[in-house]
C-alpha cells in the first residue's frame, strides 16, 4: 500500500465520525439537542435496560418482545445515563461511524479511493440514511444493524475478488447473524440470503466440502453469541420466560392470523411503499442493485457481484416484509445497498472524464458542490418535518408532558406508575422510576393476560399514578373510582395531536 492510500485510510476516520455526530446531532431524538425520544420502541428499550441494572430480568419481571441483545445494549446505555437517552446517542454515533467505514471499504473495492470522493458519498450516505423517513426518530434495532450488515457485504465483496472464502468468515457471519437472531429475528433473512449465495457459489464452483465447513463454522459463530444469553437467564431461572416470550409469543401472536399468501400480498404492497418513502436512498439501492445485475454479463467476479446483491437484497426485503405488517423503520437495513448506487454514478463519470477530459471547469465544480449541499441540507429539513423530530429539537426538559407529569409524580415518595393502554411514552424514563410490573405497558400483540393483567393492577390499586394517552387508538377514559384525573395535557405524536391523562390513586378520604 502506497503511502499516500494509508495516509488517507486515516484521514477518513475523522470524516466519517464528523459525519456521524453532525447527522445524528439533528436527526435522532436521543441526541443532546432534544428533551426525550418520544418514540415508544427506544422507552421500552431503555426501561428494561435500566430494569436489568436494578436486578430485574427481561420477560420474567418486565415483558417485552424484542430480543435480548436489544436490552443488555440498552443497559450499557442506562450506564452512562440512566435519566436520559445521552448513553443512546453515543451508541448510535459508534454505529454509524462504523457504517460509514464499511461504506468507505466498499468504494475502495471499486477503485474510489480519493480522500474527497469517498468522504464526499460517505456524507451523502449518512445524510440519506440518518434523515430518512425510516430512520424515525432513532435508535431502532434496524439501526444498529447497518454496521454489521455493511461489514458483511463488504468483506464478501473482498472475498470473492480473492477467490474464496476463509473459516473466519463463516464464523463471524454466524456471530454476526446469531446477534441479530437474539435481537430481532426478522433482521436474519440477510445472513439467510448470504448463505444461500454461498452456496450457490459452492455447488457452482464445484466445491462440496466448503457447505459442510460454512454450516459447521456458522454453528459455532451462533452458539458463541448465544451462550451469554443462555447463561445469564439460566442464572435467572428465567430460560422458559425468554424462549416463550420471545420465540413463540412473536412467532405465533404477533404475525396475526393471516394466511401466508395474504401477508406476502401485504408484504409486497409494504416494501413498495417503503420504496416510494425513501426514494432518495432507495433509487440509489435500485440503481446499484440494476447496475451490478447487468455486469453480470461480463463473467467471472462481475457475474459472482451481480448474483450477491441479487440474492441478498430479495432474501433480505423478504424476511422483513412476509409477516404482512410494516413500521417506518422496516425498510431501514435496505440501506446498506445504496452504496452501490454510488459505485455506479461515480465509475460512470469516471469513464467519462477518462474519454472526454474534465467535465466542469474549477467554477462550475463549486458552483455544483454548493448546489449539492444545498439540495441536501434542505432535503435533511425537509425529512426532518416528515419524521414530526422537529417539534421538540432545542426545547427544555419542562416543556415536555414527560416532564411535567414527572413532576407531579415526584410529590409522592417512592411513587409506582403505571403506563396504561399504550407502549412505554418516556413517563417512566422521565419519573427516574423502573416499572414495578411484568406488564409495565401495552404491546401490539394480542394477549389476553396482559390485559387481563394490568387491569387487575388497577382494580387492586397497585400504582400509585396511571399515565394514558387519548388517541385514535385508544379513545376511552379511565373509568375507575380508586383513580381520578390530576393532570390532563396535549402534545405532538407522529404528526397528530393526542391527549395524555395522569391519574393518581384516590380512596376518597379527602373528600
Amino acid at each position: 500500500m502506497s503511502d499516500e492510500k494509508t495516509k488517507n485510510n486515516y484521514l477518513i476516520f475523522p470524516v466519517l465520525l464528523a459525519v456521524a455526530v453532525l447527522t445524528l446531532l439533528f436527526s435522532s431524538e436521543c441526541s443532546p439537542l432534544y428533551p426525550i425520544n418520544d418514540w415508544v420502541d427506544p422507552n421500552c428499550f431503555l426501561t428494561v435496560g435500566k430494569g436489568i441494572l436494578e436486578g430485574k430480568v427481561p420477560y420474567r419481571d418486565l415483558y417485552e418482545q424484542k430480543g435480548p441483545y436489544v436490552y443488555f445494549l440498552h443497559a450499557l446505555c442506562a450506564l452512562i445515563s440512566g435519566d436520559s437517552f445521552f448513553g443512546v446517542w453515543l451508541a448510535e454515533i459508534a454505529a454509524a461511524f462504523f457504517f460509514l467505514w464499511s461504506v468507505s471499504k466498499i468504494l475502495c473495492l471499486y477503485g474510489i479511493e480519493n480522500l474527497k470522493i469517498r468522504a464526499a458519498i460517505a456524507a451523502l450516505v449518512g445524510a440519506t440514511v440518518y434523515f430518512s423517513f425510516a430512520f424515525s426518530t432513532g435508535d431502532s434495532v434496524e439501526e444498529f444493524a447497518l454496521p454489521i450488515f455493511s461489514w458483511v457485504v463488504y468483506l464478501t465483496l473482498k472475498r470473492i475478488r480473492e477467490g474464496g472464502f476463509r473459516p473466519v468468515d463463516y464464523f463471524l457471519a454466524g456471530a454476526g447473524g446469531g446477534v441479530l437472531f437474539w435481537a430481532k429475528f426478522t433482521l436474519v433473512g440477510f445472513f439467510v440470503g448470504w448463505y444461500i449465495f454461498v452456496l450457490c457459489r459452492a455447488i457452482k464452483g464445484l466445491k462440496r466440502k466448503e457447505p459442510g465447513t460454512g454450516i459447521l463454522c456458522i454453528f459455532c459463530g451462533v452458539l458463541v453469541v448465544t451462550l451469554p444469553p443462555f447463561v445469564y437467564f439460566a442464572a435467572n431461572h428465567a430460560v422458559g420466560d425468554w424462549l416463550q416470550v420471545y420465540l413463540w409469543d412473536n412467532l405465533f401472536l404477533y404475525r396475526g392470523s393471516d394466511h401466508f399468501l395474504v401477508c406476502l400480498v401485504k408484504g409486497a404492497g409494504n416494501l413498495l411503499i417503503t420504496l416510494g418513502a425513501n426514494i432518495h436512498y432507495n433509487s440509489f439501492v435500485l440503481l446499484g442493485i440494476a447496475g451490478f445485475a447487468r455486469n453480470r454479463k461480463k463473467g467471472g467476479v462481475y457475474a459472482e457481484e451481480g448474483m450477491f446483491l441479487l440474492i441478498l437484497s430479495a432474501v433480505t426485503a423478504l424476511f422483513l416484509y412476509m409477516g404482512g405488517r410494516s413500521y417506518r423503520y422496516y425498510g431501514l437495513p435496505l440501506a446498506v445497498f445504496s452504496v452501490f448506487g454510488y459505485v455506479i454514478v461515480a465509475k460512470y463519470f469516471e469513464k467519462r472524464v477518462r474519454e472526454k477530459g474534465p467535465l466542469l471547469s474549477k467554477v462550475q465544480r463549486r458552483v455544483a458542490v454548493s448546489g449539492i449541499c444545498a439540495a441536501v441540507t434542505a432535503f435533511c429539513l425537509l425529512f426532518m418535518g416528515i419524521n414530526g423530530n422537529f417539534w421538540y429539537i432545542f426545547k427544555g426538559k419542562e416543556e415536555t408532558v414527560q416532564y411535567r407529569f414527572a413532576e407531579k409524580i415526584a410529590e409522592k415518595e417512592e411513587p409506582v406508575i403505571l403506563n396504561y393502554g399504550f407502549l412505554d411514552g418516556g413517563f417512566y424514563l422521565a419519573a427516574d422510576r423502573v416499572p414495578e410490573f411484568r406488564y409495565f405497558c401495552k404491546l401490539n400483540i394480542p394477549k389476553p393476560e396482559m390485559e387481563e393483567e394490568m387491569d387487575r393492577y388497577l382494580k387492586d390499586g397497585e400504582a400509585d399514578f396511571v399515565v394514558l394517552k387519548l388517541w385514535k387508538h385508544w379513545p376511552e377514559e379511565l373509568k375507575r373510582d380508586n383513580y381520578r384525573e390530576v393532570m390532563r395535557e396535549k402534545a405532538r405524536y407522529r404528526g397528530e395531536t393526542v391527549t395524555y391523562v395522569l391519574y393518581e390513586k384516590y380512596d376518597g378520604a379527602s373528600d
